[in-house]
């Protein structure tokens, strides 16, 4: 799910979390457990974007209903903005003006195809991405579209989000990453520093950096008006990224394709794992309300939302623990490159790197290692440019990671 709307213990709250999980499920009502995207109104609305129309809840999530004039129509992304609801489906774009009680299909312009992506700028502007239909703006609340091409190499936009300045980003599935700041009207591609163009989701915080999932390779940061992206997978054991959000505190929250939820107090620098109480592991959505719950969304758990309001969190670094491998920096790279990585346990460690064939082509580490992190470089000045793979392994447990040699 690319969301829109725009988070054990080591946290200091104002009331104890002690023993209890982090998540705990709210599926009351909830009768399709596809969420898709969770989007946070005011007078204490939540709704959920399911495979079969619009959710609402008006108790945290404790009890939902279906609303039913949206449908049973797949509803892929959904987003709140001043008194309107957009829900983006698989036949276009579709408002309600009252908490979705009643909708109407705003596509005069707009294709009849899935719509991945919803974010609405401060002026109320409206920014839908498709399918493979392409980018398009309203500025009308959805009575008519305009489609963005001038510089937006790709028409499969997966992700949006918007800064306080305006600036708008585009993660495409294919492309990469693309920035405006001219509403929309020019684009320029933004990709010096990412190993995959295929983004799943955007997060910005309150200083303006921004924070890109990719679909395999983790993690990255642009800090603002910035031009080169840095991996930030520290502690990160699981890369396929699905959804981020950034609490007003600046925590940030991932979700991933399996790995469930990911938490940073340290604008990236380290992740640590969140998943206790989670029935499945893909979460799709993440959104916070003004009272510090975080609500998460899965294609096969439904609805969750943290036992407890997260509100106060002391600025600790998150200390990643595990079989970590990192992805390499830089990446690209020329003709060395560093790689660091975390062995939890006393054991043999090898760290190889193999072409796209397989083949061995060097290894960087073969010898019993202690508990704890450690830092190699490769230098691949006698190699030709291409995809590499570095393996991390010891005893059953194996990591990999691509690297790009571009000279």
């Amino acid at each position: 799910m690319k969301l829109i709307l725009v988070t054990g213990c080591i946290l200091a709250l104002t009331c104890s979390l002690s023993a209890q999980n982090f998540w705990q499920e709210i599926n009351n009502g909830l009768t399709v457990h596809d969420v898709r995207g969770i989007a946070v109104g005011d007078s204490g609305y939540l709704f959920a974007a399911t495979e079969s129309g619009v959710f609402r809840s008006y108790d945290h999530g404790d009890t939902w209903a279906h609303l039913p004039n949206s449908g049973s129509i797949t509803v892929q992304s959904i987003a709140y903005f001043d008194n309107a609801l957009y829900a983006g489906t698989e036949h276009g774009m579709y408002l309600s003006i009252d908490h979705g009680v009643h909708w109407a299909a705003v596509n005069n312009g707009f294709p009849d195809t899935l719509v991945l992506s919803i974010a609405v700028n401060a002026s109320g502007h409206v920014f839908a991405g498709t399918d493979l239909g392409g980018l398009f703006r309203s500025t009308n609340y959805g009575s008519s579209w305009t489609k963005l091409t001038n510089g937006l190499a790709s028409d499969d936009i997966a992700a949006l989000a918007i800064n306080s300045q305006g600036v708008i980003y585009a993660g495409s599935d294919g492309n990469g990453m693309f920035r405006s700041t001219d509403d929309g009207d020019s684009w320029r591609a933004l990709n010096y520093g990412m190993t995959a163009p295929l983004v799943r989701a955007i997060g910005i915080n309150a200083n303006d950096s921004v924070f890109v999932g990719e679909n395999t390779d983790g993690m990255f940061r642009l800090l603002n008006a910035d031009t080169t992206w840095v991996p930030i997978d520290s502690g990160l054991a699981f890369t396929f990224m699905a959804s981020i959000g950034v609490q007003n505190n600046g925590t940030i929250y991932a979700g991933t394709s399996g790995g469930g939820v990911y938490r940073s107090t340290n604008n990236g620098n380290s992740w640590a794992a969140v998943n206790s109480g989670l029935t499945d592991l893909i979460i799709d959505a993440i959104a916070f309300d003004s009272d510090g719950y975080i609500y998460a969304g899965s294609p096969i758990g439904g609805a969750y939302r943290s036992t407890q309001p997260i509100t106060d969190i002391r600025n600790e670094a998150e200390i990643p623990q595990g079989f970590v491998l990192n992805q390499n920096y830089p990446n690209p790279f020329n003709p060395s490159t560093s790689l660091e990585f975390r062995v939890a346990t006393f054991g043999f460690v090898t760290l190889k790197i193999y072409d796209l064939l397989g083949r061995e082509i060097s290894t960087l580490v073969s010898e019993e290692l202690q508990p704890g992190s450690y830092k190699k470089s490769w230098d691949a000045g006698s190699v030709a440019s291409g995809v590499y793979y570095c393996r991390l392994q010891t005893g059953n447990e194996t990591q990999m990671r691509k690297l790009l040699l571009s000279r």
